[in-house]
């Protein structure tokens, strides 16, 4: 979903504060009023429009820009920041003039939101302003939980995070939202039990979208071209293991315990060889796929290790694994290919903010748990 955030902050930064926050969690991009290029407006799925109040509305350029902007059926949201304490709905009327002005060009209002925020108008100034610190935590907060609420009201499928609970030692996940996006396809030879889980869970057949491949390893990438086939939707996965891919090869097997290399002399060099047909190096959004999530690299177990965060959950892929492989707390991989990029791969998915981490070869965990590891990995090195 491709979100933009008009935002208009005078004073203290207040409003910046909170369209920041909105941004971080919708991916939006944040420009001001005398910024817009209203022709280009139709590109995005989702517009948000805030700033300030004064003497109860919002700023004059937004009020202005709202009575220029081209009709079109498209959902938006408001936001404010202010000086009094009664909230929304309260003060629903500060919002009225932006609001019936939206309206009136066909915009659909998905939700609305204001907090306080430090105000040092007039003779408040005298006495340090009111509402000092403000926004603060609580009210960001409240924000980032708005976010996600208008994320859906705003026409996007909350993205799902299903386990097929077809290979429970290499497990295969399914991202529903509007479409499907397969991520990993298991060890060779369950093509068929991914195909009826799909069924059983109620994905269609052309639904799905995407099968993205966390890294170029057999029990991963076993049933990539038979999903293919199958589906006809395209495989992706990161640029360096798919060159090893291509060739019939795993991306390099490189053991760090005694378990990794009896792994490595029982997986073998060679796997059946296709071609990728995307190709990640960086960020990737998949909102173009139906889905609400983000591909980004997590180098570490492979050069080509990706993993991918939706709004509440993070699939990391061998990044991690279960103590005891198919369970237990996270512990580092028993292959790393890339063993100084481990750590800056696991505050990547740290700095998602998941409330759940998925791994390939385990059960879910809190973040919590994973942010100990890291904790506890760094002092080691430190």
């Amino acid at each position: 979903m491709k979100v933009l955030i008009i935002c208009l902050s005078v004073h203290h930064g207040n409003t910046g504060k909170v369209a920041a926050v909105l941004a971080g969690e919708l991916n939006a991009t944040i420009i001001r009023p005398s910024e817009v290029d209203v022709s280009k407006l139709g590109a995005y799925d989702l517009i948000g429009f805030g700033s300030g109040i004064y003497h109860h509305s919002h700023h004059r350029s937004l009020i202005d820009l709202a009575e220029k902007l081209p009709r079109m059926e498209k959902p938006a949201f408001i936001f404010s920041t202010r000086a009094y304490g009664k909230p929304l709905p309260a003060r629903r009327e500060d919002h009225s003039n932006l609001r019936e002005r939206l309206e009136a060009r066909d915009y659909r209002i998905v939700g609305e939101f204001s907090c306080r925020g430090w105000s040092t108008f007039s003779v408040m100034r005298l006495f340090g302003g009111v509402n000092r610190g403000s926004p603060g935590e609580k009210e960001l907060a409240e924000a980032r939980h708005f976010a996600r609420s208008v994320r859906v009201s705003g026409g996007e499928a909350r993205t799902e995070i299903i386990d097929s609970d077809t290979d429970r030692l290499s497990r295969v996940f399914f991202l529903k939202g509007r479409k499907t996006v397969i991520v990993d396809t298991g060890r060779p030879g369950r093509h068929g039990a991914i195909l009826r889980s799909l069924d059983a869970v109620g994905i269609k057949r052309d639904g799905v979208s995407l099968i993205l491949l966390t890294h170029g390893h057999e029990d991963h990438t076993g049933n990539a071209p038979q999903l293919k086939e199958a589906l006809g939707a395209p495989i992706a996965m990161g640029k360096a293991d798919a060159t090893y891919i291509s060739k019939g090869l795993n991306a390099p097997l490189c053991p760090r315990t005694l378990m990794g290399r009896l792994t490595t002399a029982i997986v073998g060099p060679k796997t059946k060889a296709f071609q990728p047909d995307i190709l990640i190096e960086g960020e990737t959004d998949l909102s173009p796929y139906g889905v609400d999530a983000l591909a980004f690299p997590t180098p570490g177990h492979t050069a080509g290790s990706i993993s991918i965060a939706t709004a509440d959950g993070c699939l990391t892929g061998d990044l991690l694994t279960g103590k005891y492989f198919v369970t237990g707390r996270p512990t580092i991989s028993k292959l790393i290919e890339v063993p100084e990029a481990m750590e800056s791969s696991i505050q990547a998915v740290i700095n998602r903010k998941p409330t759940v981490v998925y791994p390939s070869h385990g059960v879910p965990w809190r973040t919590d748990q994973v942010r100990r590891l890291l904790t506890k990995t760094s002092n080691k090195h430190g």
